[in-house]
């Protein structure tokens, strides 16, 4: 889809890149009802779903997985003709969409943080996204990037803003945004992308504390279909919730279908993927997570209530196995 991407970008904004917008079909478009039908007196590029018109982080998600896969395979075939392309122009998307502010930084706006949070000004999911890609970009050590490309990321990630935070005598948290209306519109927990997908925040990770009172004050808590909570609460090393909501999950009935693990219907559709999805990745991290060149073994497990028998995957064609 990239080179459909790039050719909406420069149709609809006037500058370089390559935007994937929140759902889409298999071949690249938007989805017609969320574009709109009806396009009289619409400017081409204006999405009628408000939930999505200015959801550009998945393109950031999608390239967080693709450094992950990398991380684990040392696949540089994959890296260079999958991972880079999109990185190149995902990012150039970035770095010429946005003004500047008076710091000379990127200032992310008209913006929206997830569905939940509209009309924002830097939020936190593409900062965190922003932030992420780069330094694992910049990390890597690769004949495929060439010294361009680490001029550009360099730039980028020097222009991008600071995560935003606010301060009281209890602690310091994460926010969905640096400016951020007092209505949200759905469910989510923006704030906490910085824990996952995009891993800023977690065990053996720097200012732990501030993941964890975010965790605390997030304005959603709950469990079932994609709600995060049991990811978060497994890489902040929350054992105690991680362990009462991947059990939730696992043994909740599915009342609309005759195979238990189809679950749902939560927000969306029977089968619930992203219910399945985020008990098995939950699970997974409650016992083994690896950062940088360290792996943490049972950071999150109830060692003193649940046995168990494991083989997992980590970076760098590692197994882990144990009992």
């Amino acid at each position: 889809m990239l080179s459909l991407a790039e050719i909406r970008t420069r149709g609809r904004f006037g500058h370089d890149g390559a935007l994937f917008p929140e759902t889409f079909s298999f071949w690249g478009t938007h989805l017609n009802t969320n574009y709109g039908w009806e396009r009289a007196g619409r400017p081409a590029g204006a999405v009628v779903n408000p939930f999505i018109g200015r959801l550009y982080t998945g393109s950031l998600e999608l390239l967080i997985l693709l450094l992950h896969l990398h991380a684990h395979t040392g696949d540089e075939e994959m890296l260079a003709r999958d991972l880079l392309p999109l990185a190149r122009s995902v990012l150039r998307f970035y770095a010429e969409h946005y003004p500047r502010d008076a710091d000379n930084r990127l200032r992310l706006a008209p913006a929206q943080s997830l569905e939940t949070w509209w009309n924002v000004v830097n939020p936190l999911t593409d900062i965190a996204g922003l932030r992420a890609v780069l330094s694992a970009l910049l990390a890597l050590d690769s004949p495929a990037i060439t010294a361009g490309d680490r001029a550009a990321w360099q730039a980028l990630l020097a222009f991008t803003p600071p995560l935003p935070l606010a301060t009281d005598a209890n602690g310091t948290w994460l926010l969905p945004a640096a400016e951020c209306p007092l209505d949200p519109r759905n469910q989510e927990n923006p704030e906490l992308y910085a824990v996952f997908p995009f891993r800023r925040f977690g065990i053996g990770r720097p200012d732990l504390a501030i993941g964890r009172e975010t965790f605390l004050r997030r304005h959603f808590p709950g469990t079932g279909g994609w709600a995060q909570d049991a990811i978060q609460a497994a890489l902040l090393g929350v054992t105690s919730t991680a362990a009462w909501l991947v059990q939730q999950n696992f043994t909740e009935p599915s009342s609309h279908a005759r195979f238990r693990g189809f679950w749902g219907p939560h927000y969306d559709w029977i089968p619930d993927m992203d219910h399945g999805g985020v008990s098995m990745l939950a699970l997974q991290l409650m016992l083994v997570q690896a950062v940088g060149d360290k792996i943490y073994l049972f950071p999150a497990w109830p060692a003193d209530r649940w046995n168990v028998s494991f083989k997992l995957h980590a970076p760098k064609q590692t197994v882990v196995e144990g009992e």
